[in-house]
């Protein structure tokens, strides 16, 4: 049986790598767009000299990607067990750390077996999640708005967040400050009101060539069980697709979560696939 010629190939520059990915993207961006977002946020921070973007070509046309950020976490497309093994050995001479992978649970589960034989690592864990698509939205009735909060707001956003990180229990990468600053200032980062409080939060956190994700979905404890997230999620979906007009809205949430994962079917979101997030560690 003949296999096409299968190649990976860093490319030196974000924008290089979003200029020869762009097709690529637009087919998969459903199931890949973590890996863009990660090569997009490469090129916003000016950090491609410290990670590395990585194409894998069949026969001249891009048909996987492989993104590390400069802190070590490796976002991958969906990969078959060669093509991943593959992208083990071509990143053997590199000093370069991988501290996490993260994408569909299949390819991390085929890179984090390969990587473990090769590099010595062992996995200490992780985080299962589900990719969700919105399909039919429904929004729920109920009190309040959304809207873009308020500089005077900005602290208590700050722990929001804060709280958000220790609920998910996510290992922190870079400020959590520098995060909503940034969101604030791109107005990419909305708060449910009623009568004037903040009552939950969402962010519209990637923006890809079609579609947009939302992430950071927290409401403090106080505001909880009173379906403030559902609409503010709602509303959000709706503003992503109908306002801005993207193609799809996706979400990534943790498996083991059965009250988010309700909200975001109750509100009109499908299951697309399985993902996840492991960590490594490495005996010295």
């Amino acid at each position: 049986m003949h296999h096409a010629a299968m190649s990976w190939r860093q490319v030196p520059s974000p924008n290089a790598f979003l200029r020869q990915t762009h097709g690529f993207f637009q087919r998969e961006e459903l199931r890949a767009g973590l890996v863009l977002s990660f090569a997009s946020f490469a090129e916003r921070e000016g950090e491609g000299s410290q990670g590395s973007l990585n194409l894998l070509e069949r026969e001249g046309e891009v048909v996987g990607a492989a993104v590390r950020s400069s802190r070590g976490a490796l976002a991958l497309t969906d990969l078959s067990a060669d093509d991943a093994g593959a992208l083990v050995a071509f990143f053997a001479n590199s000093s370069e750390p991988v501290v996490e992978v993260l994408g569909p649970r299949e390819t991390v589960d085929r890179f984090a077996h390969a990587w473990s034989e090769t590099r010595g690592a062992s996995v200490t864990g992780g985080m299962a999640q589900r990719l969700l698509s919105l399909d039919v939205l429904k929004i729920p009735e109920g009190p309040g708005q959304m809207r873009n909060p308020m500089a005077t707001e900005r602290d208590e956003l700050v722990e929001w967040a804060h709280g958000f990180h220790r609920d998910v229990g996510l290992t922190l990468y870079g400020s959590l400050e520098s995060i909503v600053d940034r969101h604030m200032r791109d107005e990419t980062l909305f708060v449910w009101d009623e009568d004037g409080a903040m009552t939950s939060m969402a962010v519209a956190t990637a923006r890809g060539i079609r579609g947009s994700r939302i992430g950071f979905v927290y409401t403090p404890e106080s505001h909880r069980r009173a379906g403030r997230a559902s609409r503010l999620v709602a509303h959000l979906a709706r503003h992503l697709r109908d306002e801005q007009g993207r193609a799809f809205v996706t979400l990534l949430t943790q498996s083991e979560n059965p009250t988010s994962n309700h909200v975001y079917e109750n509100v009109g979101f499908r299951f697309v696939a399985d993902f996840s997030q492991v960590r490594f560690s490495y005996d010295d």
